[in-house]
Order: structure tokens, then sequence, then C-alpha cells
């Protein structure tokens, strides 16, 4: 089986909103696996894969169907949108490794109805996480608006619109500048994936 080395979530409306899309179509890219295909071809996070090896990405589901029926070593153009523009890229597929991905567990209350605390190595042994900069996610009030959009508590937040988030001070610094009503666009690791989050702040 082919393998391209990207973990690929669906284009929800609030998702097409946030990197500014016609439609929802394609597959957002959350995470290119180092020194995978998709790595090697330049492909980044945040690139939407609307078309692969000449046929277009409607579904997210149907992109891994697509590159896993690519004979190894064969090499494609893959269409992505990239800050709204289109780029072709050509990526030499790889025969598939079994990389499987869990999710760690997950103790104030704010405008997304969640509780973080600064990501340390020490937390990090605790979750039997990897140590690396962000904030934690410890609580999600239920029915907020993190609960809504899907967020976990283990939840490493790394980007806020874009914008990388460090420690506890880059947070409160992004979070601060956001007004009511807004939607914010969170990049999050969750296990050892990472994926893109639409959320709305209410509060």
């Amino acid at each position: 089986r082919g393998w391209l080395g990207v973990n690929v979530q669906k284009v929800t409306p609030d998702l097409a909103k946030a990197f500014n899309l016609k439609e929802e179509s394609g597959a957002l890219v959350g995470d290119v696996i180092s020194g995978s295909p998709a790595e090697k071809a330049g492909i980044k996070a945040g690139d939407i894969i609307v078309e692969f090896n000449g046929k277009a990405i409607k579904e997210m589901s149907e992109l891994p169907r697509q590159v896993a029926a690519i004979p190894v070593g064969k090499t494609v153009d893959v269409k992505v949108l990239r800050n709204g523009e289109p780029v072709v890229v050509t990526a030499q597929i790889q025969e598939l490794q079994d990389k499987s991905l869990e999710a760690g567990p997950g103790p104030t209350k704010e405008g997304l109805g969640l509780s973080v605390k600064e990501f340390t190595p020490e937390l990090a042994r605790r979750y039997s996480l990897n140590y690396e900069p962000g904030v934690i996610v410890l609580q999600v009030k239920e029915g907020g608006p993190a609960d809504e959009a899907g967020i976990q508590p283990g939840d490493l937040i790394k980007e806020i619109n874009r914008k990388p988030v460090k420690d506890l001070k880059s947070y409160e610094n992004l979070m601060a500048a956001q007004k009511k009503g807004a939607s914010l666009l969170l990049r999050i690791k969750r296990g050892d994936s990472n994926l893109f989050v639409s959320i709305r702040i209410t509060e």
C-alpha cells in the first residue's frame, strides 16, 4: 500500500471559513510526518489537498483510498491550496509503515470554556508525552465553545490563528487580542497527531 505521510481532516464549514475557502471540499493537512513523501514534496500543515494524481479530492475520506492505490515508488502530482493559492507539488509514494496514533488523557474558565497550563517537561512526563513548547488543556467546560469544537483535556495548543503558542504568556497575549464572537483557528497536538480546530469565542 502506498503512503504519503499526512494526517488529514475534513474541511468543515467553520474551517472553510477560517481558511477563506469557497467550498467545503478537499482534505486539510493537520500534520506532515517527518521524513515522509509529503514532507519531501514540500506539503505543509494548513495546506488543503484538492487533487491527487489528477483526481479531485472532494471528501477527506477519498484521499487515503487514492494514496493506498498508488504503486510504491511512483511519483504523483498533488495539488494543494496554500493561503488560498493553488500549488502543485510532486511526491514519490513510499510503502505504508504502521503508525499508530493515541491520545493522552486529561486540573479557570475563559471565553473558550477551558483551562490551560504552561506545558513543562514535568507535565510531559506525567502525561507520557514528549515535551515541546505550548500550553496543555487541563479541563474543558461541558457545552462550552472548546467542548463543541472537540477539544479534549491533554490536548496541546500549538498555534492560535497561525501564530505560535510557546508558553502561557504568548497564549494569554494572543487570546487577549481576540474579540468576543471572533472565530479562532487553533492548531492542537493530540497524541502523535496535529489538527486544526475552529472555535468561536462566546464570553
